[in-house]
């Protein structure tokens, strides 16, 4: 993640795009309940996820270009592995549509951005 979002940023992905989707989970994250459950199978000492709570532990505005695409990435990655490898039905989802909906319009902010720098299809 940390490679991807430094690649991302070298090829012009304005951090900007997911701002929206960055103070949310700032805000959010930075509540322990909340960062626990998050985190929940994530063993202590894991790099990705220090580098994560450094991020939160940061202030917002003092975050580089890196760590903001970074800080959303992570939560994509951590939403996408709670949701397909956890224990939760798909009912449960309907507890977390607002992160789900950021998550997928930060996904579709990345998309868009991979398309315009690799075309994987022409019209």
């Amino acid at each position: 993640l940390l490679s991807f979002a430094e690649k991302a940023v070298q090829e012009g992905f304005a951090p900007l795009k997911v701002d929206g989707q960055l103070e949310h989970f700032h805000d959010r994250y930075r509540d322990k309940k909340k960062l626990a459950h998050l985190l929940h199978d994530e063993k202590k000492g894991n790099a990705v996820v220090e580098e994560f709570k450094r991020c939160l532990g940061s202030q917002l505005a003092n975050l580089p270009e890196r760590d903001r695409v970074f800080a959303v990435l992570f939560v994509i990655y951590r939403f996408r592995n709670n949701m397909f490898h956890g224990n939760k039905g798909v009912e449960s989802w309907l507890m977390y549509r607002e992160q789900i909906s950021l998550c997928t319009g930060a996904m579709q902010e990345f998309v868009a951005h991979a398309q315009q720098v690799k075309p994987a299809f022409t019209n």
